[in-house]
C-alpha cells in the first residue's frame, strides 16, 4: 500500500468515526462491497479471489480469501490480510464478443 492510499483511507475512516490502525484500515477494505472479482486461485483449504472495492473515490484490489472446511479462518489459511498487499487499480474498458444462436 502506498502512502497516498494509506492517507486516503485514514481520512475516510476518520470522517466516519472509525479507527485508523492497520487492522481498522484492513477491515474497511475487506468489509466494503466488492465491485469486481478476478479469476479464482484454488488451493486445498482456501481460494484466493482478486477483489476490487471502491472506497471514497479510489479503486483498491486485494486477494480475498475464501476459506473452507476446518480451516475457516483467514489467519490460519494465509496468515491474515496485509495492507502491503493492497494496490490501487483503475477501470479499463474492454470489448467482449459473444455469440448467440442465429435466428431464422
Amino acid at each position: 500500500m502506498t502512502k497516498e492510499i494509506r492517507e486516503h483511507l485514514e481520512a475516510y475512516n476518520t470522517s466516519k468515526g472509525y479507527g485508523v490502525t492497520d487492522a481498522d484500515l484492513m477491515e474497511t477494505i475487506t468489509e466494503a462491497d466488492s465491485i469486481w472479482e478476478g479469476e479464482r486461485d484454488e488451493h486445498r483449504w482456501y481460494t484466493l479471489v482478486p477483489t476490487v472495492v471502491y472506497i471514497d473515490g479510489i479503486y483498491l484490489c486485494y486477494d480475498c480469501c475464501d476459506c473452507r472446511d476446518e480451516n475457516s479462518d483467514v489467519d490460519d489459511c494465509i496468515g491474515g490480510y496485509k495492507l502491503s498487499d493492497v494496490v490501487e487499480v483503475e477501470p479499463e474498458n474492454k470489448t467482449v464478443i459473444v455469440f448467440k444462436k442465429k435466428e431464422k
